[in-house]
């Protein structure tokens, strides 16, 4: 079971034979928490959950909820979680990527942002290597958008999500270290989780980092990302990021 990060609900993998989620409301009206009915969300479209171990990502406003689906009829499902929680207001919605892309690693959880605007997830990288889900203040998702990463690059390892920063402003990912596509690929990020630009960085002097399996880390103002490089030319890799807009961001590199 998953908490929801307000404390205003659970929520459970159910018996996909049946419903594939199930909410658990909770009262605190009482001054301490109480269990309210239980809502049944069955996915539309007779779309699932792959019988694999993950469980949902609830957003930080508690108003919605991702998951990989089967890939029936959405390659992701979000459910928008209304207050107060009943069977009527509570709906699931099936979101088919664009260009026939689907999820490249089911077994790998969504990313969500900090801010609740928008999901990330990686996607199949011949067609866009990322795909972005904008989800509305009232927790509806929106626009869905593919991002091809530039000059061929991938993304390296998608055992992890995407890192986020703590204001939601810049997605950054492993890419395959190909000279002219990058070490990083970074992604600046919209108030309203519109993507921006997608700008690959290569580490400087020819350094690579460590392991693909390890993914960047981004301070929580999104001005600093750092990932591990290799000890013979730099054991730390700093990235100093600059927005110049929006959607338009800039760096600079350095071995430490």
């Amino acid at each position: 079971p998953v908490i929801s990060p307000d404390e205003e609900f659970i929520v459970c993998r159910g018996n996909t034979t049946s419903d594939d989620l199930v909410i658990i409301p909770v009262d605190w009206s009482a001054g301490y928490p109480q269990p309210g009915t239980p809502v049944d969300v069955s996915f539309p479209s007779s779309n699932g959950i792959a019988l694999i171990a993950l469980n949902p990502v609830v957003a930080p406003n508690g108003l919605s909820l991702a998951i990989p689906a089967t890939n029936t009829s959405g390659d992701l499902v979000v459910v928008t979680v209304p207050r107060p929680i009943t069977s009527n207001s509570v709906i699931a919605t099936n979101i088919s990527f664009p260009s026939n892309n689907a999820v490249v690693n089911p077994t790998a959880a969504v990313a969500v942002s900090p801010d609740s605007t928008y999901y990330a997830v990686h996607a199949l990288p011949t067609i866009a290597d990322l795909v972005v889900v904008q989800v509305d203040a009232s927790g509806v998702p929106t626009t869905t958008t593919g991002i091809l990463w530039p000059q061929s690059n991938n993304t390296a390892s998608t055992l992890v999500p995407p890192t986020i920063s703590g204001d939601g402003r810049l997605i950054a990912v492993n890419g395959t270290q190909v000279t002219s596509g990058g070490d990083l690929l970074l992604l600046p990020m919209a108030d309203d989780g519109t993507p921006g630009t997608a700008l690959p960085v290569s580490f400087p002097s020819n350094n690579n980092y460590l392991n693909a399996a390890l993914p960047p880390v981004i301070s929580g103002d999104a001005a600093l990302v750092l990932q591990r490089g290799s000890a013979s030319t730099g054991d730390l890799v700093a990235v100093q990021v600059t927005f110049t807009s929006s959607s338009v961001i800039t760096t600079q590199e350095t071995n430490v």
